[in-house]
């Protein structure tokens, strides 16, 4: 009998894995009269090649970060949320699980540093330090960092994704002066006598800071929350996906099954 590639360790078949989690987006600060710092990007890891399996039999956790919650009063921004992902770095363990975690952006600032994050806060001078080498950037003087690029005054763009082919995680724009979101969902920085943008679900991009003399519930908006891709050889069976709706995708589409997941979930193989 033919048995399914990845078939290791003590019988038990396990699924190569390639991955891409992104953390939650930061908030831009709120300031009453000068520079506001835009809100930095979520954490960016991918990988296509490695040691990373699920093992037939055994469930796994993901946990999607949450974007950073829109600052209405003067302070800093709000840090995005970590996401989460379990796996096995040996194929065919049933043993312990290794957690990767993907930091959430750190808050722009209204008054100096920008927050560390994923990708730093933008700041009145300078940005905040990235936690997590490579999967983020600096922030700064004020936009966010990116997970492509450091903030200028301009939130630092995004990165594209191999596995989806899609851009996440652009740093939030400075403001006063106003500048623009990095590519990837990060939102502008704004003056205006309304509400900052929030930051589309799912991208794990930053939003922009804003500057407003008057009225102190006019704030910044809210940041993007994270976002997760699996991708593996359609020769192994489909993944169980708890609850269903987290996920989309999973058919075979060119020798591969991929899924993405804009929620947290749990994961069975096999």
């Amino acid at each position: 009998m033919l048995l399914p590639l990845g078939f290791l360790g003590g019988g038990v078949a396990s699924i190569p894995l390639q991955l891409l989690v992104v953390a939650g987006g930061a908030s831009g600060a709120k300031d009453r009269g000068s520079t506001a710092g835009g809100g930095g990007a979520g954490g960016f890891f991918e990988v296509t090649t490695g040691n990373y399996f699920f093992t037939f039999g055994q469930t796994y956790s993901l946990v999607i970060g949450g974007g950073g919650a829109g600052k209405g009063t003067e302070g800093d921004g709000n840090n995005g949320s970590n996401s989460t992902l379990e796996f096995h770095t040996t194929p065919g363990s049933i043993g312990t699980k290794t957690t990767k975690t993907v930091y959430g952006g750190g808050g722009g600032s209204e008054s100096s540093v920008g927050v560390a994050g994923g990708s730093g806060g933008g700041g009145q001078s300078g940005g905040g330090a990235v936690i997590t080498a490579g999967e983020g950037n600096i922030g700064g003087d004020a936009g966010g960092g990116g997970a492509g690029a450091a903030g200028t005054n301009n939130g630092g763009n995004g990165k594209a994704s191999v596995i989806t082919g899609t851009t996440y995680a652009g740093g939030g724009g400075g403001a006063d002066p106003n500048g623009t979101g990095g590519t990837g969902g990060g939102t502008d920085g704004s003056t205006s006598s309304s509400d900052g943008i929030d930051v589309a679900v799912n991208t794990g991009s930053g939003s922009g800071g804003k500057v407003r003399d008057i009225a102190q519930g006019i704030g910044s908006g809210n940041g993007g929350s994270g976002v997760a891709a699996i991708k593996y050889p359609d020769s192994y069976p489909a993944l169980t996906i708890t609850p269903s709706g987290a996920a989309t995708g999973g058919s075979p589409v060119g020798g591969f099954r991929t899924y993405i997941f804009t929620d947290s979930a749990t994961i069975e193989a096999g």
